[in-house]
């Protein structure tokens, strides 16, 4: 099977191309700049431009799936003119299938205190609005001339990841009662964390799949797992970063925390807001059970990383 990835080098790409490397599939890389990368056996790299969709065709020329993981940088490059682009690519040059991820937080503030990919998305702010304007004008752009799927994860952490790293950095900067006091204050509120490791899982999942996929959201989540919320997370990085474990439950009620969101303009501003995937599941989808090792596993990592740091 022939994959195309582009944007391969950031957080997921990097995890997303060692698991696929295991598998033994011939997998393309994009790359803008003109340095050769080290050679990498099963990997190919190919020189282009997304916002110039001439210069494709070697990278996509027989591609089974192309896997888009970017993102426009540009300034003067519009979420539209970006999925025109990417579209245009994919239908002149034949690609089969294009796994496109985008994020969860295209929901913005929705209506309802739980969702899943069936829930209509109310963006606020201007990265959520571009994210789902992506999303729309890619259906629009191939349709249905290339089978699409849409994964949108919501907060991915892991090793290199920036989710996690605030707070990672906070307990090992900050004094013991500033502690105290961010588990009082954010208590049980929803993170809507996910081990990079599933959303690696979910991104083969829908590339390999056999039937069209047609367009169709799916969500990645892992907001089921009792323990992330603020004070669980809290409590599992505690001993990975070796800091003191705080086990105070004591919190502000969920309204008054709710009220404190919505003044500072969030979003996502409900602290009970839960996140799911019923798409995903009805292709038979597991979520890990390794949310507390994955967890553990980054204050270590973050640790580690501390300590190496000058």
């Amino acid at each position: 099977m022939k994959i195309s990835i582009i944007g391969a080098a950031g957080f997921i790409g990097r995890h997303l191309l060692q698991s696929l490397l295991a598998k033994h599939c011939h997998i393309r890389l994009l790359q803008h700049s003109t340095t050769s990368p080290a050679p990498v056996q099963g990997v190919t790299h190919y020189r282009g431009d997304l916002s110039d969709p001439l210069t494709l065709g070697p990278f996509l020329d027989g591609t089974d799936v192309l896997i888009n993981l970017a993102w426009p940088t540009a300034a003067e490059e519009e979420p539209q003119q970006f999925a025109g682009h990417l579209a245009s690519a994919c239908i002149e040059n034949g690609v089969k299938r294009l796994v496109h991820v985008s994020t969860a937080m295209v929901i913005g503030r929705p209506e309802t205190r739980t969702v899943d990919e069936n829930t209509p998305p109310k963006p606020r702010s201007r990265y959520e609005k571009s994210k789902l304007l992506v999303e729309q004008n890619l259906r629009t752009s191939l349709d249905s001339q290339v089978d699409l799927a849409i994964l949108r994860p919501t907060a991915v952490f892991g090793a290199g990841s920036r989710n996690l790293e605030q707070l990672a950095r906070r307990m090992l900067a900050w004094p013991l009662w500033s502690r105290y006091l961010l588990r009082f204050v954010y208590g049980q509120r929803n993170m809507h964390l996910v081990p990079v490791e599933d959303v690696v899982r979910a991104i083969e999942l829908l590339a390999f799949h056999g039937s069209p996929l047609l367009g169709q959201a799916f969500i990645v989540a892992q907001d089921a797992h009792p323990m992330n919320h603020y004070q669980g997370v809290d409590e599992l990085l505690a001993p990975a970063l070796g800091v003191p474990l705080l086990r105070s439950k004591v919190r502000i009620p969920a309204p008054m925390l709710h009220a404190l969101l919505r003044l500072s303009r969030r979003s996502q501003d409900d602290p009970r807001l839960h996140i799911s995937g019923t798409h995903l599941a009805s292709l038979g989808f597991v979520p890990s059970r390794n949310f507390e090792r994955a967890v553990a596993e980054y204050g270590r990592w973050y640790a580690l990383q501390k300590q190496l740091s000058p």
